[in-house]
């Protein structure tokens, strides 16, 4: 017996048809409906219509396509006369007039390569308003809140590269830098005739404005033109490898804060060298080591120091508007000291790292802004001795303010398909100190169950507990779920998933834009 009954097409790992009902505090009742359509594999999309109680009707239209010459790319448009009802159910009176208004979202991305050394890539964003997308596009949202507008050309040169690039602003309620366009060059390394030195280069001409959001009509600009050079002379003295560089940078701009500095250049010394070398030793080692599968035993030590000097500019940021990063280089002088240590064996005749462990750290010389000292101290472990037990740790101490800023671990332990169990810890010196732990079983071929904890240790309160059972249907799994987030609520989901077709889910639930867990369809 099959409730519902879909028919799939086997070629196919994306539903046909889709219908989301639900309940939200903000929309009340709600039915949101995807019809995909298929014209060949160069036209296809689908049709939104969704019904909401307390914003009405919205629909849209996406299309994916594909050429033949000139690339592919995607059009999605959503529209909607909103209308904000102030009753609790719509069928009841009303006690202020029902708001409207007309929110949309076009977006039009595309990709074509050119030929074999040349890609071009644009991208059209328009909004209605700036919170359409945290309304009814969460997922888009936390990717991006600002999504830009913008044409980039690369092409690959034989020496380097090279880009065009336009970015202008097609939303009024948004802060953003217009760059109409940006010309740059990249050459990587280099080597100078028969010589050892190699020369590294950046050069970008921008045309800038920075255009604030509506109702401003402040508007600064400048030409901006950003010349970086390095020479550099890496060489190896015995077991050390050295690299040495100088280089200088110089930026014009048309424009500055005060009309003084007007057609004024910058101007930047840096120079600095990094110094490496690599121990290892083998050793004939075979067996366990740790609960590692070991076939023979490579230890590899890499210490490695590098120096950088950067002078005073001859202009300050305080001089300048500020576009981008260009604008805000400062006066540094450092040490930076790193250590790497890794394990390594052999394993179906590749060579794994098992264990490693990296640490670094910059040391700030008394010219440095932030004054002599050591800064933040940078700590990564990765063991992995097998394919049943996975363990990570990051952590970042701050010298200066002498405490532990960050620390997360994670550790993973599996049997296969039977069970595995999870446990992470996440801790902020700003913020919190929480640990996760998630835990799964199959009891038989048939039933399941996932248990998922996430624990606040600073205020002793459980931030979110969730509960699964699954049951296996043969061609179906079905997860009944509960879900309880301190400050959202509760939830009970039930979750159909086609096993074969893991990317299509049927779910239930009072929150759509929070994606189910089993369902990652769009």
């Amino acid at each position: 017996m099959y409730f519902p009954k879909v028919t799939q097409n086997l070629k196919d790992n994306k539903a046909g048809f889709s219908a989301v009902p639900g309940y939200d505090k903000e929309w009340g009742m709600f039915l949101l409906t995807r019809k995909r359509y298929y014209f060949n594999e160069n036209f296809k999309g689908a049709l939104r219509l969704d019904f909401r109680e307390k914003k009405d009707v919205a629909w849209g239209i996406d299309t994916d396509y594909k050429t033949p010459k000139f690339g592919d790319g995607i059009v999605r448009t959503y529209y909607m006369n909103e209308r904000n009802i102030t009753s609790n159910r719509w069928w009841q009176e009303r006690p202020t007039p029902t708001v409207e208004r007309e929110r949309f979202k076009i977006e039009w991305r595309h990709k074509w390569q050119v030929d074999e050394k040349t890609n071009a890539m644009m991208q059209y964003y328009k909004l209605s308003d700036s919170t359409l997308l945290k309304d009814y596009f969460e997922k888009e949202y936390e990717e991006d809140s600002s999504p830009k507008t913008y044409f980039l050309l690369t092409r690959n040169l034989d020496q380097g590269s090279f880009s065009f690039r336009t970015d202008t602003r097609v939303n009024s309620f948004t802060d953003q830098v217009v760059r109409l366009p940006e010309l740059r060059y990249d050459l990587a390394s280099l080597k100078l005739g028969e010589s050892n030195f190699y020369y590294k280069n950046t050069t970008i001409y921008s045309n800038l404005a920075k255009e604030f959001a509506a109702p401003s009509s402040t508007r600064p600009k400048t030409e901006r033109f950003d010349w970086d050079n390095e020479v550099s002379y890496p060489f190896k003295f015995s077991f050390l490898e050295l690299r040495p560089f100088v280089g200088g940078r110089y930026t014009y701009y048309s424009r500055a804060i005060s009309d003084d500095d007007f057609n004024s250049v910058r101007s930047i010394f840096k120079t600095g060298a990094s110094l490496s070398t690599k121990f290892y030793r083998i050793y004939d080692s075979y067996g366990k080591f740790f609960g590692a599968e070991v076939n023979r035993l490579r230890h590899v030590i890499s210490p490695a120091v590098s120096y950088q000097y950067v002078h005073q500019p001859s202009m300050t940021a305080d001089q300048l508007e500020y576009y981008d990063e260009v604008d805000s280089v400062l006066r540094s002088h450092a040490i930076t000291l790193s250590l790497e240590n890794k394990l390594q064996t052999k394993r179906s005749e590749e060579t794994v790292d098992f264990f490693r462990v990296y640490t670094s750290t910059p040391f700030n010389l008394k010219e440095n802004p932030s004054a002599g000292s050591f800064g933040d101290i940078t700590n990564e472990i990765d063991y992995k001795p097998n394919e049943w037990l996975t363990f990570y740790f990051d952590s970042v101490y701050s010298a200066q303010q002498d405490h532990l800023s960050t620390a997360n671990f994670d550790i993973y332990v599996n049997n296969k398909d039977k069970w595995s169990f999870g446990l992470g810890k996440r801790f902020d010196h700003e913020v919190d100190d929480q640990v996760t732990t998630n835990l799964f079983y199959r009891l038989n071929p048939k039933w399941a169950f996932q248990v998922y904890h996430r624990y606040d240790l600073d205020g002793g309160i459980m931030k979110e507990q969730d509960y699964v059972i699954r049951r296996d249907l043969h061609s179906w799994e079905m997860d009944m779920s509960f879900n309880e987030t301190r400050g959202e609520g509760s939830e009970i989901m039930l979750i159909f998933t086609l096993k074969a077709f893991p990317d299509i889910g049927i779910d239930a639930g009072t929150s759509f834009n929070k994606r189910k867990k089993g369902s990652q369809s769009e």
